[in-house]
């Protein structure tokens, strides 16, 4: 229940970050650091990249769907993220949309293929495993606007994670 209790502030990562530590982290502390990502988004795939990274078990899975705090904590990691991502929650007619910080330009990390781009695979598939299907959408749709910015592979890649089987 390693997951379980870093949302809940019971215990840190494998190094000792706790979660609001992470979340107050600047943008270069965020692209810099490779071991939080895992963390604040779970999932059920285990991480070719740290391997002391936890995998969510559908135990796990199923005390966030039911639990309305930690679907909460999981909401504000991802609003952080998105943050990070250079782009920022706007409610149109009482929709909530992702747009572009700065609409003159795109976002810095679709620039050129970058572990971002594996973080944001990662972020949707722990969305919809954790109860929140509906942010993940929102992402994904958001996401549509730069297909063209992005390999195929990739796209397949955020697709499988948007649509494919959970388990």
């Amino acid at each position: 229940m390693q997951v379980i209790e870093f949302y809940r502030g019971v215990r840190g990562n494998t190094n000792g970050h706790m979660l609001d530590d992470i979340l107050s982290w600047s943008n270069d502390a965020l692209e810099i650091e490779h071991d939080y990502v895992q963390w604040l988004f779970p999932s059920n795939v285990s991480s070719n990249f740290n391997c002391d990274a936890p995998v969510l078990t559908k135990e796990e899975s199923l005390i966030f769907q039911s639990d309305p705090e930690l679907r909460l904590k999981l909401q504000k990691s991802l609003f952080r993220f998105i943050d990070f991502l250079d782009f920022k929650p706007n409610w149109d007619d009482e929709v909530l949309i992702f747009v572009q910080k700065h609409s003159d330009k795109i976002p810095w990390w679709l620039n050129s293929f970058n572990h971002n781009m594996l973080r944001v695979t990662r972020v949707l598939k722990s969305l919809r495993l954790n109860g929140l299907t509906e942010y993940a959408n929102i992402l994904f749709d958001t996401l549509s606007f730069y297909r063209k910015k992005v390999s195929a592979n990739t796209w397949d890649y955020w697709e499988e994670a948007m649509h494919g089987p959970l388990w």
